[in-house]
């Protein structure tokens, strides 16, 4: 089974789990709240809890159970019985009915579509859509082909997938891909000046300020300058030469098209990104505060520029911001200020303590 349709089992799985925890009224407030931010996570969430409540509805709504005979006579006890009314003396309706729950939880589905198409732009069904996300939302997205895509915040991407390629083009932002094999229509990724092309591999590309990161996790992509970036071109212009990158390894291209070398990293820090952690190694508290700010509504402010450039490593929750602050007092030499709900002002102390932020 490939990593797609494991990951959609899986899913299907919490679906089911998810309807049934709804039939039986035992979902208190807070699980209330996971089930919705589950929902939000991914379409193919949403996707796959229509489809268990459509289910659910149809076996409600079949009305030939009676006509089901078992195979054999030591089996009829494990048949499960169907509840039934009585209309009048001697009159029994085998017909099942929806329950006050299930029609309240089918109710609940058609909402449930209706928020999710303001979310996100449904891939399933269309070959080629604009999806967006904003600050402080990150989404997976299961493309038409098979395809995973995990949007980071504040990014766009172009979706066209025709009979000969699979073109993504990435207006701004930064979008992880593990990508489904179809050695007949390769899979192709634009941003600014740069083109990365894949048949089935597991990579990540950046694009800021029209400057390119492609990152390889698994497989082999093969990256070039892209002459005339645009939206779903008819040509795609002149390419430069190509530069053939694989696992751990990665590119940065220039916004004038000007690759650098080739140089190894740690491929498990896109993977991690795509799951909602984040690793920094020996990156100054600038970059990681402007890393956290990407992902969440609570934004961090460095008000002391030694304080910006001080280097720290570690591991984090992306929608934990407070692990991080938490983390820099914990160093010692850190000030920290909360103007008001949605902003932590940090700043250095007149003199810093030791700890593992250097």
């Amino acid at each position: 089974m490939t990593s797609a349709a494991e990951r959609r089992a899986r899913v299907a799985e919490e679906a089911a789990a998810w309807l049934v925890r709804l039939e039986s009224d035992s979902l208190s407030e807070n699980e209330r709240a996971e089930l919705v931010d589950w929902l939000r996570e991914s379409p193919l969430h949403v996707a796959e809890m229509l489809h268990v409540a459509r289910l659910q509805k149809a076996l409600v709504d079949f009305t030939q159970w009676e006509k089901i005979a078992p195979v054999d006579s030591t089996s009829e006890s494990s048949v499960p019985t169907l509840p039934v009314s009585h209309h009048s003396a001697g009159e029994l309706d085998a017909t099942p009915r929806p329950s006050g729950r299930s029609r309240k939880w089918l109710a609940a589905a058609a909402v449930i579509v209706a928020v999710s198409v303001g979310l996100a732009i449904w891939v399933h069904d269309l070959n080629r859509n604009v999806i967006r996300t904003q600050l402080s939302e990150r989404r997976d997205v299961s493309l038409a082909d098979g395809t995973e895509v995990t949007i980071a915040p504040d990014s766009e991407i172009l979706v066209s997938l025709g009979r000969t390629e699979r073109l993504i083009v990435l207006d701004r932002g930064e979008a992880f891909f593990h990508v489904s094999q179809d050695p007949q229509r390769p899979f192709i990724v634009e941003a600014g000046h740069t083109r990365a092309r894949a048949v089935g591999t597991s990579f990540n590309v950046e694009r800021w300020h029209d400057s390119v990161v492609v990152t390889v996790v698994e497989g082999r992509v093969s990256v070039s300058p892209f002459a005339k970036p645009g939206k779903f071109p008819k040509e795609s212009g002149a390419p430069g030469a190509d530069i053939s990158i694989g696992a751990n390894q990665q590119v940065a291209v220039s916004a004038e098209g000007r690759p650098a070398g080739v140089r190894m990293v740690n491929g498990q820090v896109e993977v991690a990104r795509s799951e909602g952690r984040l690793i920094f190694d020996n990156e100054t508290v600038a970059d990681v505060v402007s890393r956290f700010n990407l992902y969440n509504r609570v934004q961090i402010r460095v008000t002391d520029a030694a304080l910006a450039s001080r280097v720290v490593s570690g591991v984090f929750q992306a929608a934990d911001p407070a692990s991080f602050v938490s983390f820099l007092e914990s160093a010692g030499g850190i000030r920290v200020t909360r103007a008001g709900a949605d902003e932590i002002l940090i700043g250095s102390q007149a003199t810093a303590g030791a700890g593992s932020a250097q």
